[in-house]
């Protein structure tokens, strides 16, 4: 017995399963993606120094404001080459500084003082004498804290974990 069939028809069908795999595949991972960006941006922020309660803590943090403006984002690709962009920022000036480090200076500020109540205050005018306080660290670099490093590690295991059987997936879902 002998069977025949158009290759041509077959390999056109098979194209355009192809095609429609392609466009399943770079939905799901572009959702991925997005996924994995607030997992990075949750682990960035779980890496950051930081105060719930307003108390001073061992990095001298006071408040929690570098904590909350961590923002990571995906930006989907304007071309079939590029896939995206994936941004892990921080909106305070001074991040850059915990992050890496810095160097620190004792210096005079004047009109600053430690009140009764043992809290750092501001004040122009006390008894007509000049006042102030020097201000500084007991070293002169503060170490930086990695905020980033974890948070990508984050993301690319997250990315991994969401997208490892997607091939797969796609091929049984465009299936004839």
């Amino acid at each position: 017995m002998r069977q025949a069939f158009n290759l041509g028809s077959k390999l056109r069908a098979f194209g355009l399963d192809i095609s429609r795999m392609h466009k399943d595949m770079l939905a799901q991972l572009r959702k991925n993606a997005d996924v994995a960006c607030i997992a990075m941006t949750d682990a960035a922020k779980q890496a950051t120094p930081h105060s719930g309660d307003g108390k001073r803590r061992g990095f001298n943090v006071i408040s929690d404001s570098l904590q909350k403006s961590w923002v990571g984002r995906f930006t989907h690709g304007s071309t079939r080459k590029v896939f995206g962009r994936i941004i892990l920022e921080n909106s305070r000036p001074y991040a850059i500084f915990v992050q890496k480090g810095h160097k620190v200076k004792k210096h005079f500020v004047p009109w600053l003082y430690i009140d009764s109540g043992g809290n750092l205050s501001r004040a122009t005018h006390r008894g007509g004498k000049m006042f102030g306080l020097f201000v500084g660290t007991k070293t002169p670099y503060v170490k930086g804290v990695d905020m980033i490093t974890p948070a990508i590690n984050v993301f690319n295991s997250a990315f991994y974990d969401l997208s490892k059987d997607i091939v797969k997936d796609s091929m049984e879902k465009n299936a004839r």
